[in-house]
């Protein structure tokens, strides 16, 4: 019996530690919607499932949509507030930007990646999708973003060294 704790301890420890380890390496992230206001609940909607995605890879921490959304209420439209003054203020080292504008029956969404200490876009993406079946849209969307940045984010990573 004393050898099966000892083992779960050791167990526990080492997972501590290496989710510990994980975590200092990983890139921190804010995903912000850009829309237009006959826009702003679908973008909403995109940028939470995207956070949502974002989070389920360990080398990728997002700050909480309710986070973002509050930040938002309290400063204003996003798209007045330069991608270095959200990092800083949301505590990250890279902003996600999710623009979505609509033309009649199609939505152009565009995520931007973007490293604001050094002023670069990391990686860019466009979407072009219908407005029917929003969810099933929001769901497609974020994973594709999320997996874009997910294999985009390690150089943010590495220009910290």
């Amino acid at each position: 019996m004393a050898a099966l704790v000892i083992a779960v301890a050791g167990a526990g420890l080492y997972l501590i530690r290496s989710q510990t380890s994980a975590g200092a390496d990983a890139v921190t992230i804010a995903a912000i919607p850009f829309s237009d206001s006959d826009n702003a609940e679908f973008a909403d909607a995109l940028t939470e499932a995207v956070s949502m995605e974002l989070s389920k890879n360990p080398g990728i921490r997002v700050v909480a949509w309710p986070v973002v959304a509050e930040y938002r209420e309290r400063m204003g439209h996003p798209a007045e507030i330069p991608p270095g003054r959200l990092a800083k203020d949301l505590g990250v080292e890279a902003v996600l930007q999710v623009v979505v504008r609509q033309n009649q029956d199609q939505r152009r969404i565009a995520a931007l990646l973007i490293n604001p200490e050094r002023g670069w876009k990391e990686w860019a993406g466009e979407y072009e999708r219908g407005t029917g079946e929003p969810f099933a849209v929001q769901r497609e969307l974020a994973r594709a973003i999320a997996e874009e940045v997910r294999i985009a984010a390690p150089k943010i990573r590495a220009q910290r060294k």
